[in-house]
């Protein structure tokens, strides 16, 4: 899959970023349906619920929580309630190279850990997050950003370790795993009949599934990949 450019500002280590399921518009990175990106995210839950596929498993993020992001992971959100607010950190490879140099935090480093990491924080630490990424919202200055996003960071991961409450991913049906990968593939003008076919059940069927774990219909969901994928390439 390709990896999505962020255009972070050179002189940033990396952004912050506030969405809400209530905004009428979101930023270029926050339309995209299923993606990845060579910067490392860090999601912590605000407000409401929603539903992430992070490589294919659903996690439901909800107040405190929090889900660390790779360059390797496909992931899209979903499902979200009209009140979902969560703050999203994006942090350049380049700065997590000069961090990262010591073990557990270089653990960070990696493209994919060999699990998804998400965790219910305690209110404490998910308190201290939160006001750090409001803080990091306005950007400036430069050095005073930079200084706290690397501590936001090594606070956020020593947080996910110490606590207690990891987060299991919930299983994806094969053919609605099946189903989204065929429609993210070069096949753009698949039917839904040949891709329910592909995946092995009838179209029925798939769009049940469907429709009961990404919160969306496969008509809905191709249309707005196919959408979304001509506003990267065309411009919005």
């Amino acid at each position: 899959m390709r990896k999505f450019d962020l255009n972070i500002p050179n002189e940033l280590d990396g952004i912050t970023y506030l969405h809400k399921a209530s905004d009428v518009h979101l930023d270029r990175y926050a339309r995209y349906m299923a993606h990845e990106h060579y910067e490392l995210e860090l999601n912590l839950g605000i407000s409401g619920t929603a539903q992430y596929f992070v490589d294919g498993s659903p996690y439901t993020i909800q107040s405190g929580t929090l889900l660390w992001l790779f360059s390797d992971q496909t992931h899209l959100i979903t499902n979200a309630s009209p009140d979902f607010s969560m703050w999203i950190v994006f942090v350049k490879p380049s700065c997590l190279e000069e961090l990262c140099t010591e073990p557990p935090f270089q653990d960070l480093l990696k493209p994919a850990p060999h699990r998804i990491l998400c965790s219910q924080l305690n209110n404490r630490n998910a308190t201290y997050l939160s006001e750090s990424a409001e803080q990091l919202l306005s950007r400036e200055p430069q050095t005073l950003h930079n200084t706290l996003l690397r501590a936001t960071v090594l606070f956020a991961y020593h947080s996910f370790l110490h606590s207690h409450d990891a987060r299991q991913g919930g299983t994806t049906h094969p053919a609605v795993a099946r189903a989204t990968k065929l429609i993210q593939s070069k096949n753009y003008d698949a039917s839904i009949d040949s891709i329910a076919k592909a995946a092995g059940i009838s179209k029925s069927q798939l769009s049940r599934l469907f429709k009961n774990q990404t919160g969306m219909t496969l008509v809905e969901y191709r249309h707005k990949f196919f959408l979304e994928r001509f506003m990267y390439i065309y411009g919005s």
